[in-house]
This record gives C-alpha cells, structure tokens and sequence, in this order.
C-alpha cells in the first residue's frame, strides 16, 4: 500500500475568509493536509481546521 505524502500549505493573511469557511476546512482535511501555515487565520475557520486535524500555523510578522 502506497503511502500519501504528506502536504503543507502555505498562505497570506486572513486565511479562511469567505462565505465557504467549512468546506474550506473539511476539502483541506479530506484532501489529506497536514498542517497550514499563515500570517493569520479568521478564528471560526482555525477551529474548525482543528476538528479536521489538520495543524494551524500561525507566523509572527517581521519587526
């Protein structure tokens, strides 16, 4: 049995804006995601990439 590599995504700010925040969330997790690293998350949608298990990674900005 083949096994999946694992996938990391990278993105800006607000990550999870929008009108379609749980399929944002439940497509990354089904699609096999592992973690999401990003300037910043809209926090409904960081919660619910914790109910998919998928590891939200917020980035501190640069001084």
């Amino acid at each position: 049995m083949k096994v999946p590599t694992p996938t990391l995504i990278f993105a800006g700010e607000e990550h999870g804006t929008g009108s379609s925040r749980d399929w944002a969330a439940k497509g990354t997790g089904l699609l096999g995601v592992k973690a999401v690293i990003v300037r910043s998350f809209v926090r409904i949608h960081r919660s619910k990439l914790v109910g998919m298990e998928v590891l939200p990674v917020p980035t501190a900005r640069p001084a």
